[in-house]
């Protein structure tokens, strides 16, 4: 293992594992890309940005819906933040749950109730709803149960050596995993439905203004991005 500082805080390190050579390394990788096309096909209300390449149309489309939420007094407030602690400190018990829930959203769409994927073996390559067949030999089939043991092995199984000693790492994903930033990502998604079904179910029973047009936000990773919409005339909408 290796101890990279962080940049932001010299008391901090991140202790990070080559998996260069890690023989499960391309099984992770299948987990980890299908991991990511079940999120994005789990119809979550989270903020999970895929592509950096998306934000420009996200942010037109923002400003479509929420311009004109309080007519010519509409103004807006800007949130930037950054997730804290998000590959190092968490529980893998926490992890596991947030897979399963994400899971369980994707199976309940139409799509995902097969609840079967085809990747392909390529780093990079693609993953599709369905099952591998003789005509498709560039793809094998992944249940939505085989995702999840394969991210539970890569979470809860990473043993490493440094100065010569073995340690097995009990808190956080492991980092130089192919399965690392998905899991991440995993988690915060699915914190981030539930936060935002519970503000949707809040200012409805408050008789918001336009409850469903008051804010958006969107996150690249661990970097939150946010606009909330509110009245120059009224103090109570700023707060």
């Amino acid at each position: 293992a290796y101890c990279c500082q962080k940049h932001k805080d010299a008391n901090k390190d991140r202790p990070i594992v080559s998996y260069a050579t890690h023989p499960m390394k391309i099984a992770y990788n299948m987990a980890a890309r299908s991991l990511a096309f079940i999120m994005k096909h789990s119809d979550l209300r989270s903020h999970t940005l895929h592509r950096v390449h998306d934000m420009a149309p996200h942010l037109h489309a923002w400003w479509d819906d929420l311009h004109d939420t309080y007519g010519p007094h509409t103004r807006f407030v800007l949130y930037l933040a950054d997730v804290k602690e998000m590959f190092t400190n968490l529980p893998h018990l926490e992890i596991l749950k947030a897979i399963d829930f994400i899971i369980a959203a994707c199976r309940s769409t139409r799509r995902g109730r097969s609840g079967s994927l085809r990747v392909t073996l390529a780093q990079h390559g693609s993953v599709e709803f369905g099952q591998a067949n003789r005509l498709l030999p560039q793809f094998v089939t992944l249940s939505f149960t085989d995702v999840r043991d394969i991210c539970r092995t890569d979470i809860t199984t990473c043993y490493f050596s440094t100065f010569g000693i073995f340690v097995k790492q009990k808190l956080g994903v492991p980092r130089g995993s192919p399965g690392s930033t998905s899991v991440a990502i995993a988690y915060c998604a699915a914190a981030e439905h539930q936060f935002s079904s519970s503000m949707h179910d809040y200012l409805h029973l408050r008789h918001a203004h336009r409850a469903d047009r008051l804010y958006r936000f969107m996150r690249y990773v661990d970097d939150l991005f946010g606009i909330i919409a509110y009245d120059i005339r009224s103090p109570v909408s700023q707060d």
